[in-house]
């Protein structure tokens, strides 16, 4: 992990600003502070443990914080009788409430999203304190649209695809964990995953989604071709066949 974020904190060396944002892991807690203080001390690193609603279960904030938010949000309703609900939930995400989660420490302070139905329940600052993040505007306005779904959709392209990093099986007679997929050396897994970046990034379009919702229109896109990197969709031929010496050559 450490080695991992020392490599990012190399990629950052010019950034004038970064946003960080990391899912609810301890490590996270102490290796991202640890590891990006000189960005942290200039201000030129913002960091964010993101707690995300178990979609079809309980509620992860801790009663006292439910509480403090409704409460809050009928002093605002009193306030601003003339306002929608909506609007009302912006006015409480420009001065949100700091609270706990459940599963935490009580000490750990966390930002409360108001909107109760939205993916991220909160989020907790680490190169900052709760306070200074709330009196940060830009933040603020950037936090409501925090997510990790790109990085968990791409682990679950991963798992999937791939067998060697597929979950362990559980076993249905005595419940024990089973590597079933699980390649005996590391180095394998590592060229198969930088495969399947070339091939997701260069590949694999988006022709299937635009079909999903009617649009015959638009031209199929890939990631890398969505970011300006690659002017077309390339087949796994064009890759597997690629030579420097005749694309030079022919230029």
């Amino acid at each position: 992990m450490l080695s991992h974020f020392y490599e990012v904190n190399q990629l950052l060396v010019n950034a004038e600003e970064a946003l960080l944002l990391a899912d609810r892991d301890s490590g996270f807690r102490s290796a991202i502070p640890a590891v990006f203080v000189d960005k942290i001390a200039k201000n030129k690193l913002h960091a964010f443990q993101l707690a995300t609603q178990h979609r079809g279960g309980k509620d992860i904030l801790s009663e006292d914080t439910k509480v403090a938010l409704a409460k809050r949000l009928k002093e605002l309703k009193k306030q601003y009788a003339d306002k929608t609900m909506e609007r009302i939930k912006v006015r409480l995400w420009g001065s949100p409430i700091i609270g706990s989660i459940v599963g935490e420490p009580a000490r750990t302070e966390w930002v409360i999203n108001p909107w109760s139905n939205a993916r991220i329940a909160a989020v907790m600052p680490l190169s900052m304190s709760p306070a200074a993040c709330i009196a940060n505007p830009v933040l603020l306005q950037a936090l409501p649209n925090a997510s990790l779904s790109g990085v968990d959709n791409w682990f679950q392209i991963l798992r999937r695809r791939l067998n060697m990093l597929e979950r362990p099986v559980t076993s249905a007679t005595n419940g024990r964990r089973w590597n079933a997929y699980a390649g005996y050396n590391p180095t394998w897994m590592t060229k198969l995953i930088e495969i399947m970046r070339i091939y997701y990034n260069y590949c694999s379009s988006n022709e299937k989604e635009l079909h999903k919702i009617g649009d015959y229109e638009t031209l199929p896109s890939t990631p890398a071709t969505r970011i300006g990197i690659a002017s077309e969709v390339y087949a796994v031929e064009s890759i597997l066949s690629f030579s420097g010496h005749i694309a030079f050559h022919e230029r």
